[in-house]
């Protein structure tokens, strides 16, 4: 079918992601999606470095090579006269880099969005009971079981630390801090006020419904912090004295206070606490300022309502943290259940004296985590 393009190449590249798409159901071992690339224009390459250059069966076999690759988004290719086909694995595509879009007879240039491909994977690295791969790289998922990333060696002793020997990344890096030899693996972010925060995933961070549990303590919900120990984890929320995780429990018609509660680094149960309670691991936020619905009770989620109630807080006390579990019951007969919300762990860069923090900060502040010499917590200062 003939084509007009008014407006430029740009325009005739649109109409022509318009008219043509090669729609694919692909396998890779147990795991299968709907792979969608987009024809942008014949006899036209995007000019840049490929990833690869391969030579495969057919354009499909190139399609195939392109999900292979998780940095692929494009994909030059030009039937050859043996039939096969030039197959060049691109990282970029005609929309981050337009001038880049050159005439080339007998090529075409596909292109697909990273969303365009959604792999359901197991969780191969969770259920292992030990790190499959080498120190300081990751484990991650795949059809076929797993593969390690490695991101290199470099071990840095905060976040402030990783991200200036890195600008602009706001990625999973190795942090061990003074002091210590243990590393844990987590985010780091820089914030406005140029603090730094480290966050420690787990595997149960998503809003979570329960119902059908009606005896004490009868739900558990246990948390994995993958490619993190306990012990490193808990070494470095002591070493730091300035980590938090928020909770946050909804319910209807439950008593949670001896039929639930938080479970600590060593496996503990703290029956009907939540964060915000008290700091030796106690009630919820309203016990402490008696704002609860029930006068009597140290948490909303302690009326037995039948409307839904609410809980949340953080939990501060250094000696809980990692929270590893949830434990709830109560929720068995009809009009009970309850939802529960367990965030990351999260820590903030600390600094021995305010001199130190504005000396390494100079643009921040003018508040940082404080935790002097003995102490076993820091504490948010002001510093001028």
């Amino acid at each position: 079918m003939a084509k007009s393009c008014h407006g430029g190449l740009i325009s005739c590249i649109i109409l022509s992601i318009i008219v043509l798409m090669r729609t694919r159901r692909i396998s890779k071992g147990s795991c299968s999606s709907n792979a969608v690339f987009y024809h942008v224009a014949k006899d036209y390459i995007l000019d840049v470095d490929p990833i690869a250059r391969n030579i495969t069966d057919d354009l499909m076999d190139c399609v195939d090579n392109c999900i292979e690759v998780p940095t692929c988004i494009a994909i030059n290719t030009h039937k050859r006269q043996d039939s096969k086909t030039d197959c060049h694995l691109l990282k970029d595509d005609h929309i981050s880099m337009p001038k880049m879009v050159k005439a080339k007879t007998g090529w075409s240039l596909y292109f697909t969005g990273t969303t365009d491909i959604s792999w359901t994977v197991g969780s191969n690295c969770l259920m292992m009971t030990q790190n499959p791969c080498p120190a300081h790289c990751t484990c991650v998922d795949t059809c076929d079981g797993y593969r390690c990333d490695c991101y290199g060696s470099e071990i840095y002793e905060s976040c402030r630390d990783a991200l200036t020997h890195n600008p602009g990344s706001q990625r999973f890096f190795w942090i061990m801090p003074e002091g210590i030899s243990a590393a844990v693996y987590a985010q780091c972010f820089k914030q406005t006020d140029s603090t730094y925060t480290m966050n420690i995933t787990h595997d149960g961070e998503e809003k979570t419904y329960v119902s059908n549990y009606e005896g004490f303590y009868s739900y558990h919900k246990s948390f994995t912090y993958p490619m993190n120990s306990l012990s490193d984890i808990a070494a470095v929320v002591d070493a730091l004295g300035s980590c938090k995780q928020f909770t946050r429990i909804e319910c209807k018609g439950i008593l949670y206070a001896g039929h639930g509660g938080l479970v600590d680094r060593n496996g503990k149960l703290y029956s009907g606490y939540l964060g915000g309670g008290l700091p030796e691991g106690k009630g919820c936020a309203c016990g402490v300022t008696s704002s609860c619905h029930t006068s009597s009770a140290l948490c909303n989620c302690d009326s037995n309502m039948s409307t839904m109630q609410k809980d949340e807080g953080y939990v501060t006390n250094s000696s809980i943290l990692p929270v590893t579990g949830i434990k709830l019951g109560d929720t068995g007969s009809s009009g009970e259940n309850a939802y529960h919300t367990i965030g990351s762990l999260q820590c903030f860069d600390t600094f021995k004296t305010c001199a130190e923090a504005v000396s390494n900060v100079p643009d921040g502040g003018p508040n940082f985590y404080i935790k002097a010499a003995g102490s076993s917590s820091a504490v948010y200062t002001k510093c001028v």
